[in-house]
């Protein structure tokens, strides 16, 4: 680090990005999302969209700090719900470097895929 900058993490994310995270509760029952690489990030409580996230939903938020293992982030729009907010959710989650909970988040996007394709069939 140099003074008070921070450095960017692996995936070059920086100050002013706008990404789409999927909500997940994390400990102490707070509502975080995750970036690639693993890092939390952590949405502004002080944002009025805030009280409306959820667990399984996505949100569009605005990074506004950078810590060396954490983001905060300011919810842009309102948070979406849904099968597409949650099969999103799960593309994102099995992109992340891991090996078990990306594989399980594949696996159960494959099941959902599977479930709509059946559905879409029996119409």
């Amino acid at each position: 680090m140099n003074g008070d900058k921070i450095e960017a993490p692996e995936d070059g994310i920086k100050i002013g990005d706008i990404r789409k995270f999927f909500v997940f509760r994390g400990s102490n029952d707070s509502l975080v999302g995750k970036m690639p690489n693993g890092m939390v990030v952590l949405f502004n409580r002080e944002n009025p969209i805030f009280s409306d996230i959820v667990p399984g939903c996505t949100v569009e938020a605005k990074i506004s700090y950078l810590a060396k293992n954490y983001v905060i982030a300011d919810p842009l729009n309102p948070p979406e719900v849904g099968p597409e907010a949650i099969e999103e959710g799960l593309i994102q989650v099995s992109e992340m470097q891991g090996i078990e909970i990306p594989v399980i988040a594949a696996a159960l996007l494959e099941i959902l895929r599977s479930v709509r394709s059946i559905q879409q069939h029996k119409k």
